[in-house]
């Protein structure tokens, strides 16, 4: 709210990159005074690969503009883009399996609650953060209080890049890891880990049980000792 607060002071519009919230933790966008705020559907909103959500505040609705032109179905008479939205800003045919997979996504979360999915999620990470500090070898990035973050934790390995290192947890304990720069090169930089190919992130989930998160724990623990060794 204070960087809405301060960007509209100046006339300057608030875009947030929600990718790694949605259906993690609450967002209130009237609150927090933001005015675009955009996600992918795949993630935490449990959806399919293939779509993303864009919320736009009315006040700056008028301020938007169509990239793309074409098959306004909603006004097929007419040779430009409706100016209502949604409509406004969707040419062509929309993904319509994507929109069915994100309902049922949507439907869950709001069944079983995003509180519950919240705190649920805290638990699994700060057991995952509170397991990583006694390992050496490794190095993790960001706060070590889970009520900080989403269920998002990325380290590095001392002896190994994040890419062997993502290949060997998924080929001999069966994790699946992300390795890269994770599309924000800018705060690898920040980081520096830049140097070294980014990091290896580990997220949780609402599937995701305590057991599992112990595995990881463990797994990262032989891994970080095997390759200090070697």
């Amino acid at each position: 709210r204070e960087i809405s607060e301060v960007a509209h002071s100046h006339e300057a519009i608030v875009l947030v990159d929600a990718a790694q919230l949605l259906g993690h933790a609450p967002c209130d966008v009237a609150r927090l005074e933001i005015d675009l705020l955009a996600a992918s559907a795949h993630k935490g909103l449990l959806g399919i690969l293939g779509l993303g959500v864009l919320y736009v505040r009315p006040s700056v609705q008028a301020l938007m503009r169509p990239l793309r032109q074409g098959g306004t179905g909603t006004q097929s008479a007419n040779i430009q883009q409706p100016q209502e939205f949604p409509q406004r800003l969707e040419s062509g045919n929309l993904n319509v399996p994507g929109i069915i997979a994100l309902g049922a996504g949507l439907d869950y979360l709001n069944t079983v609650g995003i509180q519950q999915i919240t705190e649920h999620e805290q638990h699994l990470t700060q057991h995952l953060l509170d397991g990583l500090q006694s390992i050496t070898g490794i190095q993790v990035y960001g706060s070590a209080d889970a009520s900080q973050q989403v269920g998002v934790v990325s380290l590095n390995f001392d002896e190994l890049t994040p890419q062997d290192a993502a290949a060997v947890l998924d080929a001999q304990f069966g994790i699946q890891v992300r390795a890269g720069f994770h599309c924000a090169p800018l705060i690898h930089q920040y980081l520096g880990s830049e140097k070294c190919g980014g990091t290896v992130r580990f997220s949780v989930g609402p599937f995701n049980t305590i057991e599992q998160v112990s595995v990881v724990i463990e797994s990262i623990r032989q891994l970080a000792t095997c390759s200090t060794q070697t």
